[in-house]
């Protein structure tokens, strides 16, 4: 009788243990949305960033492409060395864009655009998360949740806010990767047209 209800209560705790489990990695995905620079490798290997504090946004590419946009309505954009003001952006053009753009760097929503919507709303609104959970992993200082879709991808998650920072193919081969991760950034470096 003894070892009968001994197996009951562990079979108990397995169970509340990963009803817990499920719980903990279901989790809202809320990305930042103020002083945040974040820098990503996409699937064909360009490199992009994106920098936000309180209104000004600064963002470019490893293609040369480089911008910033204030929240007084003002658009630069990088020529070599030299920022110059492109007045063809009117200042309710410049704040839509800030808007549109305020929308975080699109690697941050893979998982949950590609992997928890599709898959919770494939199960009702109760999936069980648990079931793609393959472990934890060090990345970029975090200690990441990995998850694997059945289309053969991973997906290194930030448990603090639910934020992709990397998708893998499970052979190994990294389709999408954040270089740079601050949700602490409050100054800009120098040499931005801060005006």
């Amino acid at each position: 009788m003894k070892k009968r209800k001994a197996i009951m209560v562990t079979a108990l705790l397995a169970f509340v243990s990963g009803a817990v489990f499920a719980q903990s990695i279901a989790y809202n995905y809320t990305p930042p949305q103020n002083n945040f620079y974040i820098k990503w490798k996409d699937y064909d290997g360009d490199v992009h960033f994106r920098g936000y504090i309180n209104g000004d946004l600064w963002q470019g590419d490893s293609e040369g492409e480089e911008n910033f946009s204030t929240s007084t309505g003002k658009f630069y954009r990088r020529d070599g060395n030299k920022w110059y003001h492109d007045d063809n952006y009117f200042s309710d053009d410049v704040k839509e864009l800030i808007t549109y753009y305020l929308a975080e760097p699109e690697i941050l929503s893979l998982y949950y655009e590609n992997f928890w919507k599709r898959y919770n709303a494939a199960a009702g609104g109760n999936l069980r998360a648990d079931l793609y959970h393959k472990g934890r992993e060090r990345f970029l200082g975090i200690d990441c949740d990995i998850f694997a879709d059945n289309l053969g991808r991973r997906y290194w998650i930030d448990p603090s806010n639910g934020c992709t920072l990397k998708m893998a193919s499970d052979s190994g081969s990294v389709g999408y990767e954040i270089l740079e991760y601050n949700l602490n950034f409050t100054r800009w470096p120098a040499g931005l047209p801060l005006k």
